[in-house]
């Protein structure tokens, strides 16, 4: 499953600040995948993670050709790929389980589906009411830094009920208590930055990079 989820990930990729890079994980032998799977096993085992797979760096992104101010950079947060390995592999049982529970017209995150498909579902509901002489209307609703605004406590007792094990919810929520953030500025880090709610941006189980 990690050698799957290795040869998944874009050649881009952006390196931790471990400095092991994708190309690293992919020259790896045998007994280094074991020595990862015996760190996933003592995470969700015991929710305890080695200090340095939890400790990302944040890059601004820009947003607009031209940045002019704050908002007008996107900050995602770069984990050491050691932690993305776990999640990626996670997350896909997870939400291939979920995908087909959910309603239909749910399209994030979802096997074979992304969220700009809500266009053309928003687009056919509109014909559909067009030709059929019909009524139909709805908002459309851009939640500024939604991730960084997402209560853990609600989200891991969510995931309780919607039956998500208990050995992934332990790695998964003792990784995100434990997280260190350090703003990237050019070639400098800042200090670690620790938070009590939010998610890294970009990310179900900390797969931000990608």
């Amino acid at each position: 499953m990690i050698r799957r989820e290795l040869a998944r990930k874009k050649p881009k990729s952006a390196t931790g600040l471990d400095g092991v890079s994708l190309a690293d994980l992919k020259a790896m032998p045998d007994s280094v995948i074991d020595a990862h799977c015996d760190i996933f096993r003592v995470a969700e085992g015991s929710g305890v993670w080695p200090r340095q797979s939890t400790v990302g760096k944040v890059a601004a992104l820009a947003k607009t050709e031209s940045p002019t101010d704050v908002s007008s950079y996107r900050p995602t947060t770069v984990l050491p790929h050691c932690y993305r390995l776990w999640s990626g592999v996670r997350s896909k049982a997870l939400l291939s389980t979920i995908g087909e529970r959910s309603p239909t017209f749910l399209f994030g995150n979802k096997p074979h589906c992304q969220a700009s498909m809500i266009w053309t579902h928003l687009a056919w509901l509109v014909e559909d009411a067009y030709v059929g002489e019909g009524a139909v209307a709805g908002i459309v609703a851009d939640i500024e830094k939604a991730f960084n605004h997402l209560p853990r406590e609600v989200v891991f007792q969510t995931a309780v009920i919607f039956g998500i094990p208990f050995t992934t919810l332990q790695a998964w929520a003792s990784a995100m208590g434990s997280l260190e953030r350090r703003f990237q500025i050019r070639d400098h880090l800042g200090p670690p930055v620790h938070s009590c709610t939010g998610f890294p941006e970009g990310e179900l189980l900390g797969d931000a990079s990608d």
